[in-house]
């Protein structure tokens, strides 16, 4: 098992240098797409590790598949982490990765990256706030509505400009609530009321549109 020590300078080594080279590349590209972004219906989670945090997201998916036809959900993470995801949505489209060993982490990563591509997914919820990673596999997977965290201004990761909703990742705010604020914002875009996904009251920080 991959320990989280190496875990952390894998992310940092070879994650912030990603983050900021396909920033760059989206910056050259951006001129050459199309600025409107397509309405969520095939969303894939990105939650790597601590996934306590995503149990309590658990009414807020159900609420959202049942008020929103047609929507499928996508899940990737690591593979211990497996059967808590099987638990929220289908086995099928579940994508772990083996994090036994920094190869296998390499081959099933890259696995898991081109399946993904072959999914059309049009939404990527990126759950995860310590982790450049997500956001490079987000951008890798997803041409579409890009959700996930942001530090702005303020303290956190320098995770570059890969994402279209960003949403203000702050260290002073209660970490329960917090992962839920990515889901929250798809929520919104979808037109379901907070209220009825129970989430979070709070204002969402910084849940606007990036270009």
């Amino acid at each position: 098992m991959i320990g989280v020590d190496q875990m952390r300078f894998v992310d940092r080594y070879a994650g912030l240098p990603l983050c900021w080279l396909l920033s760059v590349l989206r910056f050259l590209t951006r001129p050459f797409l199309g600025t409107r972004l397509p309405s969520p219906r095939r969303v894939l989670i990105i939650k790597f590790s601590e996934m306590g945090s995503t149990v309590l997201a658990l009414p807020a998916l159900a609420a959202l598949r049942e008020k929103v036809p047609g929507l499928e959900l996508f899940f990737l993470t690591f593979q211990p982490n497996r059967p808590v995801a099987d638990a929220m949505i289908p086995p099928v489209r579940v994508f772990p990765i083996d994090v036994s060993s920094p190869w296998r982490m390499l081959q099933s990563g890259r696995a898991a990256i081109w399946r993904l591509r072959h999914e059309r997914i049009d939404t990527t919820i990126d759950m995860d706030f310590f982790s450049r990673l997500s956001a490079v596999v987000a951008f890798a997977v997803c041409r579409g509505n890009r959700v996930g965290f942001d530090r702005f201004t303020g303290e956190g990761l320098g995770r570059g400009r890969l994402l279209t909703h960003p949403v203000m990742y702050s260290p002073h705010v209660h970490q329960g609530p917090l992962p839920l604020q990515p889901l929250r914002l798809l929520s919104v875009r979808l037109g379901v009321q907070r209220q009825e996904v129970a989430l979070h009251q709070e204002p969402v920080p910084g849940g606007h549109q990036r270009g």
